[in-house]
């Protein structure tokens, strides 16, 4: 049988207390246990409203009492939030905890519940314990403790979501002339996706400890710890600065990899295409973090290797870093004991820096062998973003080299490329990265199959990322021919070689267009031979009449033929080849003018020519005229 209570009323126009008044008070108990709290608003001692009109009903169902001690429980509901509560005193401390049950909870986060982004919870429970006083007799001190099990929420446009996280809060307040307030927790489990940031905790739970300190004005500082078994451990402090921002200044970040890397940096580093890698080492900073920029900081990395398992585009092994911006009495430093890009491999270095606060530079050039020749990078600066020389608009990124001596043949069997030989120089002029573009101020120059290659107007974007693109204007200057033919299987031609490729765009380093002409310079006036494979390669182009003079009998005779002059060109438009050369007579265009006896001379008759199948049947070529593009007429 249920028990029976007396019957209660109060009423109260206002309760006033230290600096908070309840206005419009009224509390009812039925003999079934159903009560009723009403108040038609609370203020502080200023008047300013801290709670409009508010109902809290519910059922008192139990109340046990002795000499020292009451308990009471029951049911509650408070603005669609349904609990269940108990209720303790024991030797003048008092404890209220409150259990929601799972449905509960979508009502409390609903958009009547004034807590931003509630709409977007889905499921889940909470429940909690207040105690007050902690211990009677030693300050005025309160316990609390909440717990989140099985939060589920997403946001509508997908950003942001949980599933199953359970979270567990325990803090102490203690009241005085300032509030103290000391809370720890952990995130025991669930997934969570921020944004491109996507962490599984169910494995490895984190904890957290959170030391707000109040003054009169408000929240003054807050201490904060983050713990991670191993991959993050920070200890931070959030102060207000002049301008009205919240700043961080972090005593120790530390990172431990491989798991900062699997749980923190490959969610964002898939974007650029730097995921798969395997890491391990740490990392160490300490500095100042704003809003808008980073203010300053400290960095050490011990033993950091990275290594492209996944792509094998590169491995940097053995990094170890000091870097201390704008502190002259003490040297900033990089060294690494190995570092392999593509096939090549930089071996050991090296180098000072020249720090500020979110940018370092090379205090002087650096010098590396490589592939028989050396490289020398001359200028490298790179700038934080949100750094104060972010701010100042200076480029993110800067590279200013020069390459000597380097063995083509070693180069080329890196990459995979045709093998080249000879030697290859050049100047790299400064090269820096803004806005996500990377371009080139000035010309590239280049040394190679004893001539000048010369790029200019280099711009690029996305070179880790989706869909990579480059823009250039490529001039060649006086390169021997016979190497050029010779290292692309192309056949035999001798004199040498001039050229320019205009506008030239790259999708994912593939040409989507561009305006190119190579061809004998026009000072060559001397008669330079030319192998059957290479007359044949031409008139595979574009269809001419080469390759049936060519069987003819006393043709046949012949592995080389005399040139006087030649030229090929390509204005590429949505994969259409529109074929130039040395002269157009309307319907086809000269490509060899022979010389000699027998002279052998090739047209290109089909003009425009699918880019993808001219590739393709270039690269198919055998030793037989088996591929043409076009035809033409026999005579």
């Amino acid at each position: 049988m249920p028990p029976q209570w007396p019957a209660v009323r109060f009423q109260a126009a206002a309760i006033e207390w230290e600096d908070r008044r309840i206005e419009g008070l009224q509390l009812e108990l039925a003999e079934d246990g159903v009560f009723s709290l009403t108040v038609e608003r609370v203020a502080d001692a200023g008047r300013e409203p801290l709670l409009g009109p508010s109902v809290l009903a519910g059922r008192l169902e139990q109340v046990e009492q002795d000499a020292d001690e009451m308990q009471a429980s029951g049911t509650a509901e408070f603005r669609g939030l349904e609990a269940n509560w108990r209720y303790s005193s024991a030797r003048g401390s008092h404890s209220l905890c409150l259990d929601a049950a799972s449905s509960a909870i979508e009502k409390l986060l609903r958009s009547e519940w004034p807590i931003e982004g509630s709409p977007w919870t889905r499921s889940g429970s909470i429940s909690g314990c207040a105690v007050y006083p902690l211990d009677p007799d030693n300050g005025d001190a309160m316990a609390l403790e909440m717990v989140f099990d099985g939060i589920s929420f997403d946001s509508p446009e997908g950003r942001f979501a949980g599933a199953d996280l359970d979270l567990e809060i325990a803090a102490d307040v203690r009241f005085g002339d300032d509030v103290f307030v000391e809370a720890e927790g952990r995130l025991a489990s669930g997934q969570v996706l921020i944004d491109q940031f996507y962490g599984d905790f169910s494995a490895s739970p984190i904890d957290f400890r959170l030391l707000p300190q109040w003054a009169a004005s408000g929240l003054e500082s807050a201490a904060v710890k983050i713990q991670d078994d191993g991959a993050l451990h920070v200890d931070a402090r959030l102060v207000p600065n002049d301008g009205g921002e919240w700043a961080v200044e972090v005593r120790q970040l530390d990172l431990g990899f491989p798991g900062a890397y699997r749980r923190y940096i490959e969610p964002f580093a898939a974007a650029w295409m730097l995921d798969g890698l395997e890491m391990t080492g740490g990392v160490r900073w300490s500095g100042t973090l704003t809003q808008s920029r980073v203010e300053s900081g400290n960095l050490d990395v011990s033993d950091l290797s990275i290594v492209d398992v996944r792509r094998d585009r590169f491995a940097l092994t053995g990094l170890s870093t000091r870097l201390r911006p704008g502190d002259e009495s003490s040297q900033s430093a990089v060294s690494w004991s190995g570092l392999l890009f593509e096939r090549i491999n930089l071996g050991a270095g090296s180098a000072l820096l020249d720090t500020t606060p979110g940018a370092f530079a090379l205090a002087s050039p650096l010098r590396l062998d490589v592939l028989g020749g050396q490289l020398q990078i001359d200028r490298l600066r790179y700038v934080m973003p949100g750094s104060p020389a972010a701010a100042r608009a200076e480029s993110r990124f800067e590279m200013q080299a020069k390459l000597a001596g380097i063995d083509m043949a070693r180069l080329t069997t890196a990459f995979g490329w045709p093998r080249f030989d000879g030697r290859l120089s050049g100047e790299i002029p400064r090269v820096r990265l803004d806005a996500g573009v990377l371009r080139a101020d000035g010309e590239m120059r280049f040394e190679i199959f004893d001539g000048e290659v010369t790029v200019g107007g280099l711009s690029a974007e996305r070179l880790f990322g989706v869909l990579p693109s480059l823009a250039a204007d490529i001039q060649i200057r006086n390169l021997d021919l016979e190497q050029v033919t010779s290292t692309f299987e192309f056949g035999t031609i001798g004199g040498r070689l001039d050229g320019r490729v205009d506008a030239l765009r790259l999708l994912d380093w593939r040409p989507v267009s561009f305006d190119a002409w190579l061809g004998t310079p026009e000072d060559q006036d001397s008669a330079r031979s030319i192998s059957r494979r290479a007359v044949r390669n031409l008139t595979a182009i574009g269809g001419g009449s080469g390759t049936a003079a060519l069987s003819s009998p006393i043709i046949r005779m012949f592995q080389s033929f005399s040139y006087r002059r030649l030229a090929l060109g390509c204005r590429l438009e949505n994969y259409i080849c529109h074929i130039t050369g040395l002269d157009d007579d309307g319907e086809s265009v000269l490509l060899l003018e022979g010389a000699g006896i027998p002279r052998i001379t090739v047209r290109a008759w089909n003009r425009s020519v699918d880019w993808t199948r001219m590739m393709e049947n270039l690269a198919n070529l055998s030793s037989e005229p088996t591929v043409q593009l076009g035809g033409a007429p026999d005579s």
